[in-house]
Formats: structure tokens, sequence, C-alpha cells
């Protein structure tokens, strides 16, 4: 069974990274997150004068492609929360504010959410990538969620009494999308 091959090249004074796949069909070129690493990835048996051809007609934009996406990535703030500490911190003036209790809070790998809730049990579940965003969001989102047990869905009702306990709101969601 072929597996992925991966080495790290020099193409034009620039480190790329190639990368051959089996069952890969096309040539790909893309900007590697977080790294901004320049990636060609191709099929097992391309020669390397067709993925460097395929390459060369990007070059330009690639290059122009990473600078932007680096310089963006600078301008970010970094965050490295102890999600804990801040949600021990934050969790009583949230429950306070909403009147609602959460009965656990849990934390966990989301890819696709910052939280969920379960409303018939009242346990709330947080991503871990609100580790990495701005100390609002967390506190938006652990009010998004302790919203539901009061209005389980996104109805007009749940978006005002968000509004309500949260007035940065709006902001938060800004950040998060970031």
């Amino acid at each position: 069974m072929a597996h992925i091959q991966e080495k790290q090249i020099v193409y034009r004074g620039e480190k790329i990274k190639l990368v051959r796949r089996p069952h890969m069909k096309n040539i790909r070129v893309r900007i590697s997150r977080p790294e901004g690493e320049i990636v060609v990835s191709c099929p097992y048996g391309v020669p390397n004068s067709q993925w460097q051809w395929a390459l060369e007609g990007v070059w330009p934009k690639m290059l122009q492609a990473r600078q932007q996406y680096l310089a963006g990535q600078q301008k970010q703030p970094k965050y490295n929360l102890d999600l804990v500490a801040e949600v021990q911190k934050i969790l009583p003036r949230c429950q306070e504010i909403t009147g609602v209790q959460a009965s656990s809070i849990h934390f966990r790998r989301m890819y696709s959410r910052w939280g969920s809730c379960n409303t018939r049990t009242g346990r709330i579940n947080l991503s871990l990538n609100l580790a990495h965003k701005h100390p609002m969001c967390l506190e938006y989102v652990l009010i998004h969620e302790l919203v539901h047990l009061l209005e389980r869905n996104h109805t007009p009702r749940f978006h005002g009494l968000v509004a309500k306990f949260c007035p940065f709101a709006q902001e938060a969601e800004r950040h998060l999308r970031e």
C-alpha cells in the first residue's frame, strides 16, 4: 500500500513542501495554515517537470497570497487563555446576569462551533479553540449557551435575551469570525 510522501525542497530560493499522494488525480498548490507554507500536492508518478510547470503558473500569486496571509497573522493578537481558570472567574457573573445555572461545563475539541448546550441536562460544552480568542468571546459564548437554557432555539426572543445580557455580542461575534 502506498503512503503519502512529504519532503521539503527549495524552489526559486523559497522553501516549499512537496507532497506525493496515492489516489490523487490533479496537482494542487496551496498555502498551509497556520504556518503559511507553500504546499504542492501531486499524484505519485508525476514527473518533477510537470508539478514545476504547474507551480510556475501560479508562483507570483502564491508568493503574494502567502505574504498577505502572514501579514494578517501578525496583526491578530495572540491569546492563550487558561480556559478552566477563565470560566471559573466569569461563569458566576454570567449565571447571575442570565438568572440560570449550568449543571456542568465541559471542554472539547470542536471544529464547527464555539459551544453547545444540552437543554435537558443543562450541560454546556465549550470549544478548546476559545483559548486563542479575545477574552470577551468566552463570556459571549457562555452567555449564549446559558440563554439556551431559557430559550431552546435561535428565536427572536433568544437573540433579544442575548443582546440584553451581553451588550458586546456583535463585537464578540466579529472577533469569533476572524
